[in-house]
């Protein structure tokens, strides 16, 4: 089955559920939990294929000696399309005046941006098993480490390709 009809399956079944089901507490509790639990098991299947696919990915470029080119293109597309989205945002907001956000006091849990050194210290924890151990909430260690032991399997092909061919 072709991956539009997939996604298209699902947003109709999704609206579907979403205007026949009640809009009860204990409906809005199990869809909080199946949406949970998917999330979950979805997890299970990306962070290891992300962890395993950049190993052995960041390895054949440098094997292939084209890993700072395409790895150099990609920083390049990231800060170009985050440039252009942030100047899109800013126009949007100049060109559209949004209202005013009203003040509504709530008590709620504040949420806190992390500083430089201590995203710092979360890419790079004191132990290097911590990031596949870790809560799994951040992508960025995960790949740092992937990435790191990509390039260092390239230093002895008859001591590494056995590694290799269990991590491809």
């Amino acid at each position: 089955m072709k991956i539009w009809i997939k996604v298209f399956t699902g947003i109709l079944l999704g609206a579907l559920l979403g205007y026949f089901l009640p809009g009860s507490k204990a409906t809005v509790e199990t869809a909080a939990f199946i949406s949970s639990l998917v999330i979950r098991i979805g997890r299970y299947v990306v962070f290891p294929l992300v962890f395993f696919a950049l190993i052995v990915g960041t390895y054949e470029l440098k094997r292939e000696k084209r890993l700072f080119r395409v790895y150099g293109r990609t920083l390049l597309y990231l800060v170009l399309s985050t440039a252009l989205l942030t100047v899109v945002g800013v126009l949007s907001v100049l060109l559209f005046s949004p209202e005013r956000i009203p003040i509504i006091i709530e008590s709620e849990i504040a949420f806190q941006i992390t500083g430089f050194k201590e995203s710092l210290f979360q890419v790079f924890p004191t132990n290097m098993l911590e990031v596949l151990t870790a809560s799994g909430q951040v992508l960025l260690p995960l790949i740092f480490l992937a990435f790191i032991l990509g390039i260092n399997l390239d230093f002895e092909i008859r001591i590494t390709n056995p590694v290799v061919q269990i991590l491809d």
